[in-house]
């Protein structure tokens, strides 16, 4: 029994959602199965992918400087 569900857990199961072209996971989500067969989350995890630029597209750049000068 895990908490206040009414049901025994019979399984579990971990979800992944990843990304075609890299390979890298982008979400997790882990449930478990009670004796009914519904499936309920137990957690999940989001990750956020970033890119390191040497340089601000021009757009960006400029935002900033219109935030600066306020």
């Amino acid at each position: 029994m895990m908490g206040d569900l009414p049901l025994a857990i019979v399984g579990d199961q971990k979800w992944l959602w990843v990304d075609a072209e890299t390979g890298a996971v982008l979400r997790t989500e882990w449930r478990y199965i009670d004796a009914t067969g519904q499936s309920h989350l137990d957690w999940q995890e989001e990750i956020t992918l970033l890119e390191f630029v040497e340089e601000l597209p021009p757009d960006v750049a400029a935002l900033l400087e219109r935030g600066m000068g306020e």
